[in-house]
């Protein structure tokens, strides 16, 4: 039946009948189609959603209006929706009015805007035995309708192997992304955050930011993906064993550290269906 329907036959009806007969215990089945009129899909009404969000929604439907009609298409814009990231449930209904312009109604619910994170772990590295800490906080639709706000604290207390020394570490990281950030499917991120490191020769600690943008290409079956950072790093709580060399080592100065990055990924069947 979906065979018929994906051809565009929206309103296509099927009559099965089956003959028994118990002498030769056969059945003879009898499948009956009257496909009806071919259909195109007619107006697209979205609701629970507006603004920006709805736009959003609307660009990730695989099919428009005019389009033939096809229940393949509907499954691809649902799971592209759920793809968004920022919906709770999504109903993509066309109309049952048998009609050749087959009327849509896409229904949504929005997730649950706030989300709080919280966790621990222990970690061993070759200097340090590591108690970690992790707390988040994460807000959609803000500061705009399609951005996502994170807040992150991970703070951490390491033991080094000496069996002497006790240091504190520290992560702290804003982060806003926005999906669509040029065109649809496309992605962006800003972050900022400040980071205190402690090892046996010395403390590091300072600020960062990144940027962050990817996009699909190639009939989004690859994702590319580039970055730009730039970290700022003071020393201090010299080792004696390096104070003497903190010169050569530039150490008694701040440390500037620029970075970029770029990947390339192959997506997966069913994350290309997703993309539409």
């Amino acid at each position: 039946m979906r065979v018929v329907e994906d051809a565009g036959y929206a309103h296509a009806k099927r009559e099965t009948t089956v003959y028994a007969d118990r002498s030769k215990r056969e059945a003879v089945i009898t499948l009956d189609y009257d496909p009806g009129p071919k259909c195109v899909f007619g107006q697209v009404t979205i609701t629970g959603v507006d603004g920006a969000l709805a736009e959003a929604v609307r660009n990730r439907l695989a099919f428009h209006p005019g389009q033939r009609y096809s229940t393949r298409a509907i499954a691809q814009s649902q799971r592209a929706l759920y793809a968004l990231g920022r919906l709770g449930t999504v109903q993509v209904q066309p109309s049952q009015d048998e009609k050749r312009e087959v009327a849509v109604i896409v229904s949504i619910t929005e997730g649950a805007r706030r989300t709080v994170e919280l966790g621990g772990g222990f970690g061993i590295d070759p200097l340090a035995y590591e108690v970690r800490g992790r707390a988040g906080y994460t807000i959609t639709g803000w500061p705009f309708d399609l951005d996502t706000a994170t807040v992150q604290l991970r703070p951490a207390y390491a033991l080094f192997r000496d069996g002497n020394t006790y240091e504190p570490r520290m992560r702290a990281i804003a982060r806003i992304e926005r999906p669509d950030v040029f065109w649809t499917y496309s992605t962006g991120e800003t972050e900022v955050g400040y980071n205190y490191l402690s090892t046996l020769p010395y403390t590091s600690y300072g600020p960062h930011v990144r940027l962050g943008f990817g996009t699909p290409i190639v009939n989004r079956r690859l994702q590319v993906r580039v970055g730009w950072g730039l970290e700022r790093l003071d020393f201090n709580h010299l080792t004696p064993a390096i104070e003497p060399l903190k010169t050569q080592l530039h150490l008694d100065e701040a440390q500037l550290i620029g970075a970029y990055s770029q990947v390339v990924s192959s997506a997966q069947p069913s994350q290309v269906a997703a993309l539409g």
